[in-house]
């Protein structure tokens, strides 16, 4: 069977990560998956996603018919099973295209959730959604809030895939890799260690991570709290850095250490007590599903697609809303709490996450669609 997925430029977040994590998945299925970059350039995780075995193409974007005829001779010459789209822009013509090309299987997977912002944008996007699906296109939720979502602002019914990550890689921080992560970062070993991870570079990304919440929240920890805590916070910021500011503005300076993009946040993690995630909404954060894996508390915003973890989960993360009062409480609470009795939170968690965020289930219900008949 030959696949081809759809992004944009290929990023180390989202679905890209999951196939990296996947790959011997695919193979053992006897899965051939190609990716389409669709956009100027192939994207800075593609010669990563190349050395897993993934073969990459480009198609520069454009709305124009020049592009739909570039994808069109790419799919008669290649002869793909099914196509799997990942992006918003374009994935109409490429829904349409796919199936004048005679491909048998067209899934589309919406990460996120979207809201429009007027009635003639959900209109357009209701349209788009339904006629998608008149053309064949099976669509799939990553998580319950995002099906939720689909049915009630456009009247979509959607199969439900959870994301997944490695549990192998994220495997259950040890006590002798907790103390190396906090040495190598010049971590006390009695230090309150919070981390978050999430890329905040742009006014959307930013607003939507809302990484100010933490920062204000621990503004407002007791001092001998706020003394012995260290905050690392794991992603891109823009040129302006606004975060880095805010927190001197707030005399975080000593708290407050800002990593930018990183490779691989496992060693962050290890050194962290307790993952702290502020978004306003998520799809299904993979940077989440990573911490849980590793064995660690997490303390998370109420807000649609982080309350998931929270079911999944049986209530074992910890959840605040959104003012800064309330996350001080939460943070004060989880500092409270005996190492030993953390840990066995933590371990709790990677037992359900290992269950419920599967690369094998995973991969299975995908492939399930992938050949199931029209």
């Amino acid at each position: 069977m030959k696949v081809l997925h759809i992004f944009y430029a290929l990023q180390q977040s989202g679905m890209e990560k999951m196939l990296a994590v996947s790959s011997d998945h695919w193979r053992a299925k006897d899965v051939q998956v190609h990716l389409l970059a669709n956009d100027d350039q192939e994207g800075p995780f593609a010669d990563a996603l190349r050395t897993r075995g993934y073969v990459i193409h480009r198609i520069p974007w454009s709305c124009s018919l020049r592009h739909l005829s570039a994808f069109w001779r790419l799919l008669r010459r290649e002869n793909y099973d099914a196509v799997h789209v990942h992006t918003s822009r374009g994935f109409l013509g490429f829904a349409a295209t796919a199936r004048l090309a005679g491909v048998r299987r067209i899934v589309c997977t919406i990460h996120s959730i979207f809201t429009p912002r007027d009635r003639l944008r959900h209109l357009i996007q209701r349209t788009r959604r339904h006629l998608a699906q008149a053309f064949g296109v099976r669509f799939v939720s990553v998580g319950k809030s995002v099906q939720d979502n689909e049915k009630k602002v456009y009247g979509l019914d959607t199969a439900l895939i959870w994301n997944w990550s490695d549990p192998v890689h994220f495997a259950e921080t040890s006590e002798v890799e907790r103390a190396q992560s906090r040495q190598r970062l010049a971590l006390a070993p009695d230090a309150f260690v919070i981390a978050s991870v999430g890329n905040c570079c742009g006014k959307n990304a930013q607003r939507t991570k809302n990484h100010r919440l933490i920062l204000e929240g621990l503004a407002k920890l007791s001092p001998e709290l706020r003394k012995r805590t260290t905050y690392l916070h794991i992603g891109k910021e823009d040129a302006a850095a606004e975060e880095t500011r805010l927190a001197g503005t707030l005399g975080l300076e000593t708290n407050a250490r800002f990593f930018g993009s990183q490779t691989d946040v496992r060693g962050f993690l290890a050194a962290a007590d307790l993952y702290v995630m502020s978004s306003l909404h998520e799809g299904v954060s993979i940077a989440t599903i990573e911490a849980a894996l590793c064995g660690m508390p997490l303390l998370l915003t109420e807000v649609p697609g982080l309350r998931d973890f929270k079911v999944v989960l049986q209530d074992e993360c910890f959840m605040t809303g959104l003012d800064a009062a309330e996350m001080a409480a939460a943070l004060e609470r989880v500092a409270g709490m005996s190492h030993e009795k953390r840990k066995a939170v933590g371990h709790r968690i990677r037992e359900l996450a290992k269950q419920n965020f599967s690369i094998e289930s995973g991969v299975a219900l995908y492939l399930a669609l992938y050949t199931e008949k029209s």
